[in-house]
């Protein structure tokens, strides 16, 4: 794969994990509510009538994901920069 490949799924895994965590922010704040909540991301319906009580897991998972895509990019920014230094 090439270095400037590298660089843009770390871009777009970068952007994804910001995402993610803002979503999962927004539903920390929004379990306080009463009532069905809608879970939006990236203007995606996730769901349209979650449970109050069902929210921290959903807010788990966006944590997680977030992770994983800031892991995957951290990843492949250390690859591309290996390689621009010549240390294959």
């Amino acid at each position: 794969m090439g270095t400037i490949i590298r660089w843009m799924l770390a871009i777009f895994l970068t952007c994804l994990a910001i995402a993610a965590l803002q979503t999962g922010l927004k539903l920390i704040d929004v379990a306080k509510e009463e009532g069905a909540i809608e879970v939006h991301f990236l203007s995606f319906d996730i769901h349209n009538q979650v449970n109050p009580e069902n929210i921290t897991s959903y807010t788990i998972a966006f944590f997680a994901g977030a992770l994983v895509a800031a892991m995957l990019a951290i990843s492949f920014i250390r690859e591309a920069l290996s390689r621009l230094r010549g240390n294959n």
